[in-house]
């Protein structure tokens, strides 16, 4: 990301230096609508859970975390790479619409060590596998985190149009951007819930075809969104730039 365009955004950028980079790729959405009271159920009372036209939704985001550095700071080897797989619900706090996530997991034991214990979120160890054969793309997730709750995912998907340039951005007021177009993530701490701001250029979406052999990601969380998704989207690659927390309120 060689510019600042933030036309796209839904709120200002925040008035601090970012800390980490990274670039995401090779990312697939997979989306599910979900019931409304058992979402607010698993959520924290200082958020309200946000819908679109009346549905609540929960996804499953599974990618590849690529060039991840913190600020002033090259990659490290063996540091900056590695797969990820994330399940989270769709939140707005004070007129800001973010997201919180329920679980985050990862094939990197120090980026999962160095999340928890700085951005207070639920990330846990896994092993992953990611197959390529020709368009088609296979990927497999197993929790491995000790104490956890078991969660697997198996996976291919397909892009529908692979020879059709993707769009430059979801049509703002649709589906696909509400789901998509998300720039803060909130989460809580010893009863205190923290903001974390993210900027990134538009999702360049395309639509994909998706078969899913197993899916236990939503089981942890009780939520009955049946085993195909509702919705899925794939993106090539996007920059993200990440901020440090920052407290909202004292209520849990």
């Amino acid at each position: 990301m060689t510019t600042w365009d933030t036309s796209h955004r839904n709120y200002d950028l925040p008035n601090a230096p970012w800390i980490l980079r990274q670039t995401w790729q090779n990312v697939l959405f997979l989306h599910f609508q979900a019931d409304r009271a058992a979402l607010s159920n698993v959520l924290p009372r200082a958020l309200d859970l946000d819908t679109y036209n009346g549905t609540s939704w929960v996804s499953i985001l599974a990618f590849e975390v690529r060039n991840m550095h913190l600020r002033g700071l090259p990659p490290i080897p063996g540091l900056s790479a590695f797969a990820e797989c994330n399940v989270r619900t769709y939140v707005v706090k004070d007129g800001i619409p973010g997201v919180y996530f329920f679980s985050l997991d990862a094939a990197n034991s120090i980026a999962v060590l160095g999340a928890r214990t700085v951005f207070h979120l639920p990330y846990y160890r896994a092993s992953f596998r990611i197959d390529t054969d020709s368009n088609r793309r296979r990927y497999r997730l197993k929790r491995t985190h000790r104490h956890a709750p078991a969660a697997s995912l198996d996976c291919s998907y397909q892009l529908s149009s692979p020879s059709v340039e993707p769009s430059a951005e979801s049509i703002p007021g649709s589906l696909a951007s509400w789901l998509t177009d998300r720039y803060a993530l909130f989460t809580t701490h010893k009863g205190k819930l923290y903001q974390g701001d993210i900027h990134h250029e538009p999702w360049p979406l395309q639509e994909v075809q998706v078969s899913i052999s197993t899916q236990t990601m939503l089981k942890p969380f009780a939520l009955d969104c049946g085993h195909e998704p509702d919705v899925a989207h794939y993106a090539k690659c996007v920059h993200a730039k990440l901020w440090m927390l920052h407290q909202v309120t004292s209520r849990d």
